[in-house]
């Protein structure tokens, strides 16, 4: 006989399971770790569905590559490698293929292009002043730049911290929270 049914969604199937699968890997939690980690977050997936949630969750079905949604990750602290960090807004005509050139770049770590527009916002990373002023050039023929900050300071935990939240709202409306 199989384990009694809980909650109103199959764990595989689950968002809480994604979302905690998410928050476990950001948080770079180890295996052993996950029983007392799963109970401070108040999630009651067990270990195989939260390991397997990229490819078992209802939410990636219809999905080109599931496994590419939650693809592995590195969390970079730019500021502690003496690195330069801005985020610089360009108009780039969409379907021009110039967000594909931009993200072949060096130094752009990000791309978003913004809804309504040409408008693609992206995060770039360099070593040395002179490093910023080559990278400028060559963004600068892919789209007309329109602004260029610096950011002073970045913080990642809050990415983590919604993820948690994420998990959390799911294991309630899934009715898979511990008590």
């Amino acid at each position: 006989m199989g384990a009694p049914t809980k909650g109103t969604v199959a764990q595989p199937l689950s968002d809480t399971a994604l979302f905690t699968h998410i928050a476990f890997k950001l948080e770079d939690k180890k295996l052993h770790e996950y029983p007392d980690w799963a109970g401070w977050l108040g999630v009651g997936v067990g270990r195989p569905a939260v390991r397997n949630a990229p490819a078992t969750a209802a939410r990636l079905d219809g999905a080109a590559d599931r496994r590419a949604a939650v693809c592995a990750w590195v969390d970079v602290d730019w500021r502690q490698l003496d690195f330069f960090v801005a985020l610089v807004r360009l108009a780039i005509p969409a379907g021009a293929g110039g967000t594909d050139l931009l993200e072949a770049v060096p130094g752009v770590v990000s791309v978003c292009r913004l809804a309504g527009g040409e408008e693609v916002v992206a995060t770039v990373v360099y070593e040395r002043r002179s490093d910023r002023e080559a990278l400028r050039r060559r963004l600068a023929d892919l789209g007309d730049p329109i602004a260029w900050d610096e950011v002073e300071e970045s913080r990642t935990d809050a990415l983590t911290s919604t993820v948690r939240s994420l998990a959390r709202e799911a294991a309630s409306r899934e009715r898979l929270q511990t008590d």
